[in-house]
């Protein structure tokens, strides 16, 4: 009887057991199957855990994926600022500003030198071109009056508008130079001469004896006999005039203090101040042999018309 009862009650364990639901015994089986797998991830973990694991895992991947995208696009905007930086477009004061700090010298030199060439075209348009050129070396310093008379009263002596621009203008080289009587003297009165910058002088005129285009010339007597000692560089009274006029120096020069229009308020200079005139072939003029001709002839006639002026015939 009572191995009847314990019978019954095992074949009521195993139906009990038999009819345990078939979806726990695969979960069971999953479980155990997955916990015996080498490549499973947890097996205990849930659908909403490894849902909530993965999205955080992806979430700190796309982190670091952006961050190191973040820092490779740093990376190669660094690299590319450094091939091809991106210019900031400036206006206004600060373009200005940043302008004239990077070209401040080349715009000063710019400048300076756009400003000469405009002062000087300006002077060339407006400077009236010489007719007649002459020139005076000799013991006085004129002062700008002094000067602008005696062009005035040369201008007089010229026989036209050689360049027909409506205005005759003379071309006077003015040079200061002291002869070893004048040092002499100055010497004995006191005063200190500066022998440099007489030799300067003297330098100077020779320079225009040389390669200078003036013509007639205003000399203190002394550098005149010893120029035409040594270059023979003043034509004769013969090839100029035709003649040698009344109370000449010599064939080629005459006391300006001997000519009437020495004796005009204007042009009164030093007595030892002679009149004469460089041959054609000592001028360096840049002309063609025809206008080098009309030059030289023009400046004949103002000759003519100094020598010969307050003269009755």
């Amino acid at each position: 009887m009572a191995q009847s009862e314990n019978k019954q009650e095992m074949q009521q364990d195993l139906t009990e057991h038999t009819e345990t639901s078939p979806t726990d015994v695969q979960g069971n089986l999953t479980k155990t199957q997955i916990s015996g797998s080498d490549h499973a991830t947890e097996p205990t973990q849930t659908v909403s855990d490894v849902t909530a694991t993965d999205v955080a895992t992806g979430e700190t991947e796309n982190t670091v994926s952006e961050e190191s995208t973040d820092d490779v696009t740093l990376t190669d905007g660094q690299q590319q600022t450094s091939k091809q930086a991106p210019r900031t477009h400036l206006r206004g004061r600060k373009w200005i500003e940043n302008f004239w700090y990077h070209h401040k010298f080349g715009t000063i030199a710019g400048m300076v030198a756009l400003i000469t060439v405009v002062v000087c075209t300006l002077q060339m348009c407006g400077r009236t071109k010489p007719d007649l050129y002459v020139m005076y070396c000799g013991s006085e310093q004129m002062n700008q009056n002094r000067y602008n008379t005696l062009r005035e009263e040369l201008a007089e002596m010229a026989p036209s508008d050689y360049n027909e621009d409506g205005e005759i203008s003379v071309d006077l080289i003015d040079i200061v130079w002291l002869s070893d009587a004048y040092c002499s003297m100055y010497k004995n009165q006191g005063y200190n001469v500066d022998a440099a910058a007489n030799d300067t002088s003297k330098m100077q005129f020779n320079t225009e004896i040389q390669s200078g285009q003036n013509v007639l010339c205003l000399l203190n007597v002394d550098l005149y006999l010893e120029t035409q000692e040594t270059t023979q560089a003043f034509a004769t009274w013969e090839e100029t005039l035709g003649y040698v006029p009344q109370n000449a120096l010599d064939d080629c020069a005459i006391f300006l203090s001997d000519l009437p229009f020495g004796q005009l308020p204007g042009v009164r200079l030093p007595a030892d101040t002679v009149l004469c005139m460089r041959k054609k072939g000592e001028l360096s003029l840049g002309k063609s042999s025809e206008e080098r001709d009309r030059f030289y002839a023009y400046h004949v006639e103002a000759l003519k018309t100094i020598v010969e002026y307050g003269q009755i015939d």
